[in-house]
């Protein structure tokens, strides 16, 4: 699978390691219509001696290479996708993901990401799975790193890749986090310092669960979720509870054991209060009866519903 570009003279040449041991180089093109598709390239202004055949040539060699670019980058993805299938464990799958997309150039990057978000279809596990990887290497960028994720998100809505955008900045979810004067059950462990309830929920007392797992602070959340007494039912609640935190249902989200369970990330789309990112990646485990019901709730944002919907399309197209 060897990558040829057209490109204008002296462009940089970049390399992607498709293994331990060998590359494949390739050359990558950087004028503006090739981020656009073919009905909304830009083309120039033509003096008017051109004639009609001269200008429909010009639009069909720019169709041409757009069509060129989209199936390079397809088949890229498609390697990335199937890479990642031989890798069991969630963190040793983003660990290799990470490793490859260093070695890529940032348009490359928001290429694939955006290739995968439109071209995979319900049921496809392994581009899932490749999804929630980009969340988990993106996510976990520290405050140094935040200029590299405004950059990668720019780039993204000046492309028009809505969805491939929210990787990077995720808007608002449709419901807004509780405050401390919304009603949150148990409030009678709020004299219980944040020490104490990071050790109390590595606890065997069942009761004691029962009422920590109402706790607004993640740290105590992450404990609770690794306590081998905690049962799907007790995370459910978790996950389903409204008002909810942000940051408890990112930190459900990133606990490999509990997000294995369908009815988990079900309950985690269906939050209003669930950020949008994380929605979205989830919705592409789910079953076609299940999307129907996201797509009807209008309790969610739009851009997981629509999203839903398109999903519902390409199941359809499928059959």
């Amino acid at each position: 699978m060897v990558f040829t570009r057209i490109v204008p003279a002296g462009e940089g040449l970049h390399r992607i390691p498709f293994s331990d041991k060998e590359g494949v180089w390739y050359r990558l093109p950087t004028i503006e219509t090739m981020d656009k598709t073919p009905d909304r390239l830009n083309i120039p202004e033509l003096s008017p001696e051109v004639d009609a055949d001269r200008r429909k040539l010009h639009r069909q060699l720019l169709a041409i290479l757009f069509d060129l670019k989209s199936r390079k980058v397809r088949q890229l993805t498609d390697y990335l996708v199937r890479s990642m299938e031989t890798v069991p464990e969630r963190k040793m799958r983003t660990l290799r993901l990470k490793e490859r997309l260093s070695h890529m150039p940032e348009e490359i990057i928001i290429e694939v990401i955006h290739d995968v978000f439109s071209q995979t279809r319900p049921g496809d596990t392994s581009s899932a799975h490749f999804l929630m990887s980009i969340v988990d290497i993106f996510s976990d960028m520290n405050d140094m790193q935040s200029q590299q994720l405004l950059k990668f998100y720019v780039m993204c809505r000046d492309r028009g890749y809505t969805r491939a955008s929210v990787v990077f900045v995720s808007p608002e979810p449709k419901k807004r986090p509780f405050s401390k004067y919304d009603f949150v059950e148990n409030r009678d462990m709020d004299y219980v310092t944040l020490g104490e309830k990071r050790s109390l929920a590595r606890t065997r007392n069942k009761d004691l669960l029962d009422r920590l797992i109402y706790e607004p602070h993640p740290l105590v959340i992450k404990n609770i979720l690794e306590n081998p007494r905690m049962t799907e039912q007790e995370v459910l609640k978790m996950v389903s509870r409204r008002p909810n935190n942000e940051a408890i249902l990112s930190e459900i989200f990133q606990n490999e054991k509990w997000l294995r369970s369908y009815n988990i990330k079900i309950s985690m789309i269906k939050n209003p209060y669930t950020p949008v990112g994380i929605a979205m990646v989830l919705l592409y485990f789910l079953k076609k009866q299940d999307l129907k019901d996201v797509f009807r709730d209008h309790s969610l944002h739009e851009l997981v519903k629509e999203t839903a919907g398109d999903l519902l399309d390409r199941s359809i197209s499928v059959m």
